[in-house]
C-alpha cells in the first residue's frame, strides 16, 4: 500500500540534515577564527542549497501524505464493512447453532419415541408367546387327562361286561337252584341284588366318564381352534416390530381437506396447524373419493416458518408472483411448491392465488401457470366475502386439479381453466 512510501521520504530527510549539517557548523567556525566575513557569506549561500532541496523533498513527499490519507480513509471503510459482515456472520452463525441444537433435541425425541414404541411391540409380542406356551401346556395336560379317562371307561366298560357275565351266570345258577334246591333262592335273590345295585352304579359312572370325555374334548378342540389365531397374532407383530425398526413411526397429517361442491375450506387459519407442527420436510398427497393417491411428492423445507412467512419473505402484496418464493420447496418429483401467507393480500385473477394462504404447486417450466391450487373460495374463507378472481372458480375448486395439467387462473393468458377437484388432499410436515 501507499503506506510504504513513508520510508523513503524519512531516509530522505535524513540524508540531506547529514549533508548539510557539517558545512554549516564548518563555515562558521573558520569566519570567526579568521576575522573574515566573505568566507561567511560565501558558506551561507552554499548551505541554502541542501535546505532548498529539502523543502523540494517535502513538497514533493507532502502530495504523497495526501494520497496516503485518502488510502487510509478507504481503508477505514473497508475495515467498517468488513466488521459489519463479521457481526452478520456471527448473527447467522447464532441462528444456525440455535437450528441444529432444535433438530438435535427432535432427533433425539424420535428416537426416544421410537425406541418406545419398539419396547412395547416386544413386551406384547412376549406376553403372546407366553400365553401361546401356556396354551399349548393345557392341551398337553387335557389330551393326558383324556387318555387317562379313556383308560377309564374302557376299565369300568370291561368291568360291567364282567359284572353283566357274572348275572348271567348268577341268574343260571339261581334256575338251577330253584331246580335242586328252593332254599338257597333266598341266598342266591340277595346276591342278585346285589349285583344288580352295582350294575346300575357301574352304568351312571360310565355315563359320567363319558360326559366329562365330551366336555374335555370340547375344550381341546376350543383351544387348538384358537392357535391360529394367535400364531397370526403373533407373525402380524413381528411385521410391525419390522415395519417399525425400518420406517420409524408413522407420521399423521396436519392437514387434511375433503374437498366437495359445497364450501368445505373456512377461515383465515386452516394452515396455521402446520406452520406450527416441527419438522424439516413436507409432502403433498392427493386422492381420489376411492381413496387412490393420484398425487404424492416430498420435499424438503426451506427456513422457519411462520404464519406471514412461509416460501416467501417478500411483502404480502406480492406472494402472488412466484418470483417472491425465494424459499420454494423442490419436490422429488420435480415440482415447486408455493404457500403464501395468512395475510397475503391480492385483488385480481392471478393476485388471488396469493390471497391469504394458498398452497400450489407448479411445475419447474411454467412459472404463470398451477398444476394445484388449495385455497378456500372466498378470499377470507368466511361465509359472505367476495370470491376470487380467478377463472372458471367455484366452491368445488378449494381443491383445484387436472391430471396434472397446467392451469391458468386468468382467461387472458389463455390455457386450461381451474379444474376442480372432488376428492382429499393430506399436508404432511416431519
Amino acid at each position: 500500500m501507499n503506506l510504504m512510501k513513508k520510508l523513503p521520504l524519512a531516509l530522505s530527510i535524513a540524508t540531506v540534515l547529514c549533508v548539510s549539517c557539517a558545512p554549516v557548523f564548518a563555515g562558521n567556525g573558520n569566519g570567526n577564527g579568521n576575522g573574515n566575513g566573505n568566507g561567511g557569506t560565501t558558506q551561507g549561500d552554499n548551505n541554502g542549497k541542501p535546505f532548498q532541496e529539502l523543502q523540494q523533498l517535502i513538497d514533493e513527499n507532502r502530495a504523497l501524505i495526501e494520497a496516503n490519507q485518502g488510502d487510509i480513509a478507504d481503508l477505514k471503510f473497508n475495515v467498517g464493512d468488513l466488521n459489519a459482515t463479521v457481526v452478520a456472520l456471527n448473527n447467522r452463525l447464532s441462528g444456525l447453532e440455535g437450528q441444529v441444537t432444535s433438530q438435535v433435541t427432535a432427533i433425539a425425541a424420535m428416537q426416544q419415541k421410537m425406541a418406545q414404541n419398539t419396547a412395547d411391540v416386544t413386551n406384547l409380542q412376549q406376553e403372546l408367546l407366553t400365553v401361546y406356551h401356556q396354551v399349548n401346556t393345557q392341551i398337553g395336560s387335557l389330551k393326558q387327562e383324556l387318555v387317562a379317562l379313556s383308560a377309564d371307561i374302557t376299565g369300568t366298560l370291561n368291568q360291567l361286561k364282567t359284572s353283566s357275565q357274572l348275572l348271567n351266570d348268577k341268574g343260571f345258577e339261581l334256575e338251577q337252584a330253584v331246580e335242586l334246591n328252593a332254599l338257597g333262592i333266598d341266598a342266591l335273590t340277595v346276591q342278585i341284588l346285589s349285583m344288580v345295585t352295582d350294575v346300575n352304579a357301574l352304568n351312571l359312572q360310565a355315563s359320567n366318564y363319558q360326559s366329562n370325555w365330551l366336555a374335555l374334548n370340547g375344550k381341546v378342540e376350543a383351544l387348538e381352534a384358537q392357535l391360529p389365531v394367535m400364531q397370526g397374532q403373533i407373525l402380524s407383530m413381528n411385521e410391525a416390530v419390522i415395519e417399525i425398526g425400518e420406517a420409524g413411526p408413522r407420521i399423521e397429517p396436519c392437514l387434511v381437506l375433503n374437498n366437495t361442491s359445497a364450501y368445505d375450506l373456512t377461515g383465515n387459519r386452516w394452515f396455521d396447524n402446520c406452520v406450527n407442527t416441527v419438522g424439516e420436510n413436507v409432502k403433498v398427497v392427493l386422492k381420489d373419493i376411492d381413496g387412490n393417491v393420484i398425487y404424492n411428492a416430498s420435499g424438503k423445507k426451506r427456513g422457519d416458518w411462520t404464519y406471514d412467512k412461509i416460501t416467501s419473505t417478500a411483502r404480502n402484496t406480492s406472494h402472488w408472483s412466484a418470483s417472491a418464493h425465494d424459499r420454494k420447496i423442490f419436490l422429488d418429483n420435480g415440482d415447486h411448491l408455493l404457500v403464501s401467507g395468512r395475510n397475503a393480500y391480492g385483488r385480481s385473477c392471478e393476485q388471488d392465488q396469493g390471497n391469504g394462504y394458498v398452497l400450489s404447486i407448479q411445475d419447474a417450466h411454467h412459472s404463470a401457470h398451477r398444476k394445484m391450487i388449495v385455497a378456500p373460495y372466498r378470499r377470507d374463507g368466511s361465509s359472505w366475502g367476495q370470491a376470487r378472481y380467478i377463472h372458471s372458480w367455484t366452491a368445488s375448486n378449494e381443491i383445484s386439479y387436472d391430471n396434472g395439467v397446467n392451469m391458468s387462473a386468468c382467461s387472458r393468458y389463455g390455457g386450461n381453466p381451474v379444474n376442480g377437484f372432488i376428492g382429499s388432499l393430506e399436508f404432511y410436515v416431519y
